[in-house]
């Protein structure tokens, strides 16, 4: 009877402890975007960065991103995804699911805590249907996999980015001819223009005044020089660029023939990674257009990750000029 009575016992714990646990279990497995973000945060963090970046999948590196400061922007970006539901998979779901979609959309999220330092954690948006969330904004520690279990449309995705891109480029910056007061600034370009990997030492400032890179700034306003200046909404200057003749005499180092502009182009450290270059880029081939200028050329490190921006408007490799590639894009109507 004993026996009998222990077995009972044993089984009745079981059926309890199973009765806990495994609605346990299944509540961890099952959650909302709502319930992710607060788990990564506090009462008293505070909302400081939303960096949203739109990747290719064929191509990662030539992402594109938008930066949100405005911590009442932030919540109301994070409230169009609180309702999404979400169930923990394994890392194979995501991959499979992944497949075949032009792009994906990153969300990498900086709150401060108690106002005393800064965390970050990140959520990827593969498609439809699959979600990753990470902790450490940067190094992707604790990586969690989940499959969308309700309504989600990847394209609601497409059109924040591009209504935030387009608010941004209205708000945020202009271009403008460059005029006679740039020129100092055109230095300061000259040397960020200068490729550094990583790891290696800074150039010294007084570089840029050596023959072969102050013939980019030195007397500018000669004729045939253009370019153009980004600008913020209060007139700091964002970014440069310039399209300067050279000949054989005085060829630069991206110099192809003496009817062919070479262009150089740079933005400030602090304003990379919001379309600047690229509108540079555009508002640069588009005035050679109008000039009925035939070729535009370039020269740039083949480890300098901006040589794919330039494929995208159709530059080419021509040669090498030292350690350096020569690209030429051909005027198209």
């Amino acid at each position: 009877m004993k026996k009998r009575t222990k077995t009972i016992l044993g089984v009745v714990v079981v059926i309890v402890i199973a009765a806990i646990v495994i609605p346990m279990y299944i509540s961890r497995q099952h959650t909302t975007f709502r319930a992710e973000v607060t788990d990564h945060m506090s009462m008293l963090d505070t909302l400081d960065i939303l960096i949203i970046k739109k990747i290719p999948t064929t191509d990662p590196y030539d992402e594109e991103e938008v930066t949100i400061k405005d911590p009442q922007e932030i919540r109301k970006i994070l409230k169009l995804a609180k309702d999404i539901e979400l169930r923990r998979v394994k890392q194979i779901d995501i991959s499979e699911r992944s497949e075949g979609n032009p792009y994906y959309y990153d969300w990498q999220l900086l709150t401060k805590k108690e106002d005393r330092f800064t965390e970050g954690f990140g959520i990827t948006f593969y498609n439809e249907h699959a979600v990753s969330i990470y902790s450490g904004y940067k190094t992707r520690d604790q990586l969690e996999n989940y499959e969308i279990t309700n309504d989600f449309n990847l394209n609601e995705m497409e059109r924040l980015f591009t209504n935030l891109k387009e608010g941004e480029k209205m708000t945020e910056y202009q271009l403008r001819p460059i005029e006679e007061q740039d020129i100092p600034f055109l230095w300061e370009m000259l040397y960020a223009s200068m490729f550094k990997r990583e790891g290696e030492e800074p150039f010294e400032p007084e570089i840029i005044h050596s023959p072969g890179m102050s013939k980019y700034v030195e007397g500018w306003g000669r004729e045939g020089d253009f370019g153009f200046i980004a600008v913020d909404s209060q007139g700091k200057r964002m970014g440069s660029v310039t399209l300067r003749f050279f000949n054989e005499q005085n060829a630069g180092y991206g110099y192809v023939n003496a009817a062919t502009p070479e262009m150089g182009m740079a933005v400030v450290e602090t304003a990379r990674g919001k379309g600047i270059g690229t509108r540079l880029i555009q508002a640069a081939l588009d005035e050679a257009r109008k000039r009925d200028i035939d070729a535009v050329s370039l020269s740039v490190d083949p480890d300098n990750e901006a040589i794919r921006l330039y494929r995208r408007f159709g530059f080419v490799e021509q040669g090498m000029c030292g350690t350096s590639v020569t690209m030429v894009c051909v005027m198209k109507p």
